[in-house]
Protein backbone atom coordinates (compact mmCIF):
# COMPACT_ATOMS: atom_id res chain seq x y z
CA UNK A 1 0.00 0.00 0.00
CA UNK A 2 2.82 2.37 0.96
CA UNK A 3 4.66 1.77 -2.31
CA UNK A 4 1.47 2.24 -4.32
CA UNK A 5 0.77 5.59 -2.67
CA UNK A 6 4.34 6.75 -3.25
CA UNK A 7 4.09 5.72 -6.88
CA UNK A 8 0.84 7.64 -7.20
CA UNK A 9 2.46 10.72 -5.72
CA UNK A 10 5.48 10.62 -7.98
CA UNK A 11 3.45 9.86 -11.08
CA UNK A 12 0.83 12.53 -10.39
CA UNK A 13 3.04 15.36 -9.24
CA UNK A 14 5.90 14.59 -11.61
CA UNK A 15 3.58 15.38 -14.51
CA UNK A 16 1.40 18.03 -12.85
CA UNK A 17 3.51 21.00 -13.93
CA UNK A 18 3.55 19.89 -17.58
CA UNK A 19 -0.21 19.29 -17.49
CA UNK A 20 -0.87 22.75 -16.06
CA UNK A 21 1.25 24.34 -18.76
CA UNK A 22 -0.74 22.52 -21.46
CA UNK A 23 -4.01 23.61 -19.88
CA UNK A 24 -2.77 27.18 -19.72
CA UNK A 25 -1.95 27.27 -23.41
CA UNK A 26 -5.32 25.79 -24.42
CA UNK A 27 -7.59 27.93 -22.28
CA UNK A 28 -8.36 31.64 -22.42
CA UNK A 29 -6.92 33.83 -19.67
CA UNK A 30 -9.96 33.67 -17.36
CA UNK A 31 -10.49 29.97 -18.04
CA UNK A 32 -6.89 29.11 -17.25
CA UNK A 33 -6.98 31.03 -13.99
CA UNK A 34 -10.15 29.19 -12.98
CA UNK A 35 -8.75 25.78 -13.91
CA UNK A 36 -5.59 26.39 -11.87
CA UNK A 37 -7.60 27.48 -8.82
CA UNK A 38 -9.82 24.39 -9.09
CA UNK A 39 -6.83 22.07 -9.42
CA UNK A 40 -5.14 23.65 -6.41
CA UNK A 41 -8.33 23.24 -4.37
CA UNK A 42 -8.64 19.59 -5.39
CA UNK A 43 -5.04 18.92 -4.41
CA UNK A 44 -5.52 20.63 -1.08
CA UNK A 45 -8.62 18.56 -0.30
CA UNK A 46 -7.29 15.28 -1.67
CA UNK A 47 -6.23 12.38 0.53
CA UNK A 48 -2.65 12.76 -0.74
CA UNK A 49 -1.25 15.60 1.39
CA UNK A 50 0.73 18.28 -0.40
CA UNK A 51 3.44 17.96 2.23
CA UNK A 52 4.04 14.41 1.08
CA UNK A 53 4.98 15.56 -2.39
CA UNK A 54 7.42 18.29 -1.64
CA UNK A 55 5.59 21.39 -0.46
CA UNK A 56 7.58 23.59 1.87
CA UNK A 57 5.93 23.73 5.29
CA UNK A 58 6.13 27.35 6.40
CA UNK A 59 5.51 28.37 9.99
CA UNK A 60 6.84 30.96 12.40
CA UNK A 61 8.86 28.37 14.28
CA UNK A 62 11.08 27.67 11.29
CA UNK A 63 11.23 31.17 9.79
CA UNK A 64 14.74 32.67 9.71
CA UNK A 65 14.80 36.02 11.48
CA UNK A 66 16.53 39.19 10.33
CA UNK A 67 19.00 38.84 13.22
CA UNK A 68 20.29 35.49 11.97
CA UNK A 69 23.85 35.65 10.64
CA UNK A 70 22.91 34.05 7.32
CA UNK A 71 19.88 36.31 6.76
CA UNK A 72 21.77 38.95 4.69
CA UNK A 73 23.12 36.20 2.43
CA UNK A 74 19.62 34.83 1.88
CA UNK A 75 18.07 38.24 1.23
CA UNK A 76 20.78 39.05 -1.30
CA UNK A 77 19.87 35.85 -3.17
CA UNK A 78 16.19 36.77 -3.09
CA UNK A 79 17.01 40.20 -4.52
CA UNK A 80 18.77 38.47 -7.43
CA UNK A 81 15.70 36.32 -8.01
CA UNK A 82 13.50 39.42 -8.11
CA UNK A 83 15.62 41.26 -10.71
CA UNK A 84 14.11 39.59 -13.81
CA UNK A 85 10.63 40.48 -12.62
CA UNK A 86 11.55 44.10 -12.00
CA UNK A 87 13.03 44.33 -15.49
CA UNK A 88 9.64 43.54 -17.04
CA UNK A 89 6.12 44.31 -15.94
CA UNK A 90 4.39 41.18 -17.21
CA UNK A 91 4.15 39.52 -13.79
CA UNK A 92 4.09 40.23 -10.08
CA UNK A 93 5.61 37.91 -7.48
CA UNK A 94 4.97 36.92 -3.88
CA UNK A 95 7.80 35.40 -1.90
CA UNK A 96 7.49 33.49 1.34
CA UNK A 97 9.81 33.96 4.28
CA UNK A 98 13.04 31.99 4.34
CA UNK A 99 12.69 28.90 6.53
CA UNK A 100 15.28 26.81 8.30
CA UNK A 101 15.80 23.31 6.86
CA UNK A 102 17.76 20.92 9.01
CA UNK A 103 17.87 17.49 10.60
CA UNK A 104 20.43 15.32 12.42
CA UNK A 105 21.28 13.80 9.04
CA UNK A 106 22.00 17.14 7.33
CA UNK A 107 24.23 18.16 10.24
CA UNK A 108 26.08 14.84 10.07
CA UNK A 109 26.81 15.12 6.34
CA UNK A 110 27.33 18.87 6.14
CA UNK A 111 28.49 20.24 9.51
CA UNK A 112 29.71 23.54 8.01
CA UNK A 113 26.58 24.24 5.98
CA UNK A 114 23.17 25.62 6.86
CA UNK A 115 20.15 25.13 4.65
CA UNK A 116 17.19 27.41 3.98
CA UNK A 117 14.19 27.27 1.64
CA UNK A 118 11.97 29.88 0.04
CA UNK A 119 8.87 29.61 -2.13
CA UNK A 120 7.23 32.01 -4.55
CA UNK A 121 4.58 32.35 -7.20
CA UNK A 122 3.93 34.55 -10.22
CA UNK A 123 0.74 36.56 -10.67
CA UNK A 124 -0.82 38.54 -13.49
CA UNK A 125 -0.05 42.24 -13.37
CA UNK A 126 -3.50 43.86 -13.62
CA UNK A 127 -1.99 47.09 -14.96
CA UNK A 128 -0.76 45.37 -18.12
CA UNK A 129 -3.37 45.46 -20.90
CA UNK A 130 -3.86 43.36 -22.82
CA UNK A 131 -2.70 40.60 -20.53
CA UNK A 132 0.30 38.80 -22.07
CA UNK A 133 0.24 35.10 -22.94
CA UNK A 134 3.30 34.21 -20.85
CA UNK A 135 3.01 31.12 -18.69
CA UNK A 136 3.06 31.91 -15.01
CA UNK A 137 4.74 29.73 -12.41
CA UNK A 138 3.12 28.46 -9.22
CA UNK A 139 4.55 26.59 -6.27
CA UNK A 140 8.17 27.35 -7.15
CA UNK A 141 10.76 26.54 -4.50
CA UNK A 142 14.46 26.95 -3.87
CA UNK A 143 16.66 25.47 -1.16
CA UNK A 144 20.13 26.92 -0.66
CA UNK A 145 23.20 25.75 1.23
CA UNK A 146 25.11 28.50 3.03
CA UNK A 147 28.75 27.98 4.00
CA UNK A 148 28.86 29.46 7.52
CA UNK A 149 32.62 30.08 7.39
CA UNK A 150 32.69 31.90 4.05
CA UNK A 151 29.14 33.25 4.48
CA UNK A 152 28.13 32.49 0.92
CA UNK A 153 25.78 30.16 -0.92
CA UNK A 154 27.66 27.14 -2.24
CA UNK A 155 24.76 25.05 -3.58
CA UNK A 156 21.14 25.44 -4.70
CA UNK A 157 18.38 22.87 -5.12
CA UNK A 158 15.29 23.79 -7.08
CA UNK A 159 12.24 21.68 -7.90
CA UNK A 160 13.66 20.44 -11.20
CA UNK A 161 12.49 17.04 -12.46
CA UNK A 162 15.78 15.13 -12.07
CA UNK A 163 17.30 16.88 -9.03
CA UNK A 164 20.93 16.54 -10.23
CA UNK A 165 21.90 19.41 -7.91
CA UNK A 166 21.61 17.10 -4.93
CA UNK A 167 24.22 14.79 -6.43
CA UNK A 168 26.46 17.81 -7.03
CA UNK A 169 26.01 18.85 -3.40
CA UNK A 170 27.06 15.38 -2.24
CA UNK A 171 30.13 15.51 -4.48
CA UNK A 172 30.97 19.00 -3.19
CA UNK A 173 30.73 17.74 0.39
CA UNK A 174 32.88 14.69 -0.40
CA UNK A 175 30.12 12.41 0.87
CA UNK A 176 30.98 8.73 0.94
CA UNK A 177 28.56 5.79 0.76
CA UNK A 178 30.30 2.68 2.02
CA UNK A 179 27.27 0.74 3.24
CA UNK A 180 23.50 0.65 3.59
CA UNK A 181 23.55 2.86 6.66
CA UNK A 182 25.37 5.59 4.74
CA UNK A 183 22.91 5.28 1.87
CA UNK A 184 19.94 5.66 4.21
CA UNK A 185 21.42 8.83 5.74
CA UNK A 186 21.94 10.31 2.27
CA UNK A 187 18.35 9.49 1.30
CA UNK A 188 17.08 11.07 4.51
CA UNK A 189 18.98 14.26 3.66
CA UNK A 190 17.49 14.27 0.16
CA UNK A 191 13.97 14.03 1.58
CA UNK A 192 14.69 16.78 4.10
CA UNK A 193 16.11 19.24 1.58
CA UNK A 194 13.41 18.60 -1.02
CA UNK A 195 10.57 18.53 1.55
CA UNK A 196 9.51 15.05 0.44
CA UNK A 197 8.16 12.42 2.79
CA UNK A 198 9.71 9.39 1.13
CA UNK A 199 12.16 8.53 3.91
CA UNK A 200 10.83 4.99 4.31
CA UNK A 201 11.38 4.01 0.68
CA UNK A 202 14.20 1.45 0.59
CA UNK A 203 17.75 1.80 -0.70
CA UNK A 204 19.50 -0.76 -2.91
CA UNK A 205 23.16 -1.39 -3.69
CA UNK A 206 23.45 -2.10 -7.40
CA UNK A 207 27.23 -2.37 -7.53
CA UNK A 208 30.34 -1.06 -5.77
CA UNK A 209 29.89 2.23 -7.63
CA UNK A 210 26.10 2.56 -7.87
CA UNK A 211 23.21 2.89 -5.42
CA UNK A 212 19.50 3.32 -5.98
CA UNK A 213 17.82 5.33 -3.20
CA UNK A 214 14.12 5.68 -2.48
CA UNK A 215 12.98 2.79 -4.64
CA UNK A 216 9.28 2.79 -5.50
CA UNK A 217 7.29 0.79 -8.06
CA UNK A 218 4.01 1.79 -9.67
CA UNK A 219 2.18 0.94 -12.91
CA UNK A 220 5.14 -0.96 -14.30
CA UNK A 221 7.60 1.86 -13.55
CA UNK A 222 10.55 1.96 -11.17
CA UNK A 223 11.27 5.30 -9.47
CA UNK A 224 14.57 5.90 -7.66
CA UNK A 225 17.45 8.33 -7.07
CA UNK A 226 20.57 7.05 -8.79
CA UNK A 227 23.89 7.68 -7.03
CA UNK A 228 27.18 7.04 -8.84
CA UNK A 229 30.40 6.61 -6.84
CA UNK A 230 34.10 6.47 -7.60
CA UNK A 231 36.28 3.51 -6.70
CA UNK A 232 36.67 4.86 -3.15
CA UNK A 233 32.89 5.15 -2.70
CA UNK A 234 32.77 8.95 -2.85
CA UNK A 235 29.69 10.36 -4.59
CA UNK A 236 30.31 11.63 -8.11
CA UNK A 237 26.77 12.42 -9.26
CA UNK A 238 23.10 11.73 -8.69
CA UNK A 239 19.73 12.11 -10.40
CA UNK A 240 16.13 10.96 -10.11
CA UNK A 241 15.43 8.18 -12.58
CA UNK A 242 12.38 6.37 -13.95
CA UNK A 243 12.66 3.07 -15.77
CA UNK A 244 10.33 0.33 -16.93
CA UNK A 245 10.17 -2.72 -14.72
CA UNK A 246 11.68 -5.67 -16.55
CA UNK A 247 9.23 -8.51 -16.99
CA UNK A 248 10.44 -11.98 -15.90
Amino acid sequence: MHEALNGDRRHLFGNLRRSLQKIWRREDEAGAELVMKILYLLLTLSTIPLAAVGQIQFDKATAISASDQIYPVLEARKAEMQKPYKATDYALTRFSSWIRVDSPATTRLFPKLRFASIGWGEYRNPSVKPLPAHDLGMGMELTVAVDTEQMKIVSELSNTPDQPEFGQLLAFGKVRIANKSDAEVVWNVFCTLTHLHWENDPTEKVSETEWHLGNSYHDGLHYYYEILLDENHFVQSGALRTSEVKKP
